[in-house]
Order: structure tokens, then C-alpha cells, then sequence
């Protein structure tokens, strides 16, 4: 932005330019989405693998990139996670990391034990604060 004031007896400059930055907003329920593949059931041999894609983005569809501090987390017991989205922290409950330049944290689970694995991600809020909590898988 940049505004430019002339006329008889002024001095003739400019203002600006100035950078105007807009962000995406909290994370939403309905735009972020929680996802495995395959979708069919795997063998519990501690190497066959889900890959758990998390995509954060807001009411509008903005992508919220480079957002610390997400998890993705399995009550499930057994198990074995990798962080496919580079940085990611993991334990033996799940990984903690940062979406990518797409929004995405990217992560592969296997187990050893025959069970049912859900998933939750906790994603912070970072206008209102807090955390949002997205399960289904």
C-alpha cells in the first residue's frame, strides 16, 4: 500500500509501501481432515503400515502451514510410529510436529498387537488459542 500527497504548497512524497500480511484462522472441523491409507485392514507384523495423513485448514480452506506443536495420537497399544513430514518427535503414544508447506503432517503407524487403533489429532489454535481436537479413524 502506498498514497502519494501533492498540490500548491505541499512538498510532493510518498508513504508506504507497506506489507499487509493476511494468515489463515483456527483450525476447522469440517475443512481439516484425517485420513489413512490404506482403508483396508493390515497385518499386525510390526511392518505392514498406515500412513495417517492430517491436513489443517481453516473455515475458508487455508492451508495452516508450518503450525508447531500438532499431534497425532492412537490409544492403541504395541505400536510403532514415523514421522513421514520431516522434524516430527516421536513416541511410543504418537509424533508431535509441524505441518509442512501444504498443511499436511504425515505419519505411518504398524503394531504388533491385533486391535483397533484410534486416531486423534490435537492442533493448536493459533488465534484463539487453546487446542482443536479432530478424531474419526
Amino acid at each position: 500500500m502506498s498514497a502519494n500527497i501533492s498540490g500548491a504548497g505541499f512538498t510532493t512524497f510518498a508513504l508506504g509501501p507497506y506489507t499487509l500480511n493476511f494468515v489463515p484462522g483456527d483450525p476447522d472441523n469440517t475443512k481439516t481432515t484425517l485420513t489413512a491409507a490404506p482403508t483396508s485392514s493390515l497385518v499386525a507384523d510390526g511392518s505392514s503400515a498406515f500412513t495417517i495423513t492430517l491436513l489443517v485448514a481453516d473455515a475458508k480452506g487455508n492451508k495452516l502451514t508450518n503450525l508447531a506443536n500438532v499431534q497425532l495420537l492412537s490409544d492403541g497399544t504395541n505400536n510403532s510410529f514415523t514421522s513421514v513430514t520431516p522434524g516430527g518427535v516421536v513416541s511410543s503414544t504418537g509424533v508431535t510436529g509441524t505441518t509442512d508447506s501444504n498443511g499436511n503432517l504425515i505419519v505411518t503407524l504398524a503394531s504388533v498387537t491385533a486391535q483397533t487403533a484410534n486416531i486423534t489429532a490435537k492442533i493448536p489454535n493459533p488465534i484463539a488459542g487453546g487446542t482443536f481436537i479432530k478424531s474419526g479413524l
